[in-house]
């Protein structure tokens, strides 16, 4: 057998059985999989960050929630 296409042969065997092996292992790993997103937002004071504020309580949130995402958490830092 040639060089290349014993290379070529591996490879498509390795990949072949990589391929397997994750597809049987899919369903168990994606029940633990957990996904996290951080936002950061920098807002004046005043009516800019109450009607932010406002919006993430009763839109942002509950849409994400109605879209199976949960728990979702939106934080102030005050200084």
């Amino acid at each position: 057998m040639q060089r290349r296409n014993f290379l070529a042969a591996s490879l498509a065997a390795s990949a072949a059985a990589l391929t397997r092996d994750l597809a049987a292992q899919a369903p168990a790993a994606s029940s633990a999989r957990e996904f996290y997103q951080l936002r950061r937002y920098t807002l004046q004071s005043g009516p800019q960050s109450k009607l932010t504020e406002s919006f993430f309580a009763d839109a942002f949130i509950p849409a994400l929630n109605r879209a199976s995402m949960s728990p979702i958490g939106a934080f102030q830092l005050s200084m």
